[in-house]
């Protein structure tokens, strides 16, 4: 998935696309699942959609959030939050 980020090569392209597609059938899965449940809360995407920069990323692995990341993703999902309304 990480592989070759920048490249536009057809077969470096098609994996990210074959990513982004498992990705938004997960997404489609927990908003389906989260539905049926009165007090189950689900994030609307806002997670999935979130533009990432290379300041959101950790050093350490380059995979997960960056302190700065885990400030941004708290920023945009607490107001999906009973408790952030």
């Amino acid at each position: 998935m990480l592989a070759n980020p920048t490249s536009t090569r057809v077969a470096d392209t098609t994996r990210r696309d074959a990513v982004q597609q498992r990705v938004n059938e997960y997404n489609a899965a927990l908003a389906r699942a989260c539905a049926a449940f009165a007090n189950c809360r689900f994030d609307g995407n806002v997670v999935a959609t979130f533009a990432f920069t290379s300041s959101h990323i950790s050093t350490l692995d380059y995979f997960h959030p960056s302190v700065a990341g885990q400030a941004k993703l708290s920023e945009i999902t607490w107001p999906k939050t009973p408790y952030g309304g």
